[in-house]
């Protein structure tokens, strides 16, 4: 049984007293990255893209 020789790539959001952030993990080459919206709407479609970045990377 062999393992991923790199980490999955992934994508969460999450709501803050102040608003939403996205912390994506192993996406395009980046480790971690976080970004803060005030916005849901701005926060889900960053989020929407990401995942699917993510989903492709881990494919």
């Amino acid at each position: 049984m062999g393992f991923h020789e790199k980490p999955l790539a992934s994508a969460t959001i999450e709501q803050k007293p102040d608003g939403w952030e996205v912390v994506t993990r192993n996406v395009a080459g980046v480790d971690k990255e976080e970004r803060f919206f005030y916005s849901k709407a701005e926060a889900q479609a960053y989020y929407q893209q990401q995942s699917r970045l993510a989903r492709a990377e881990n494919a």
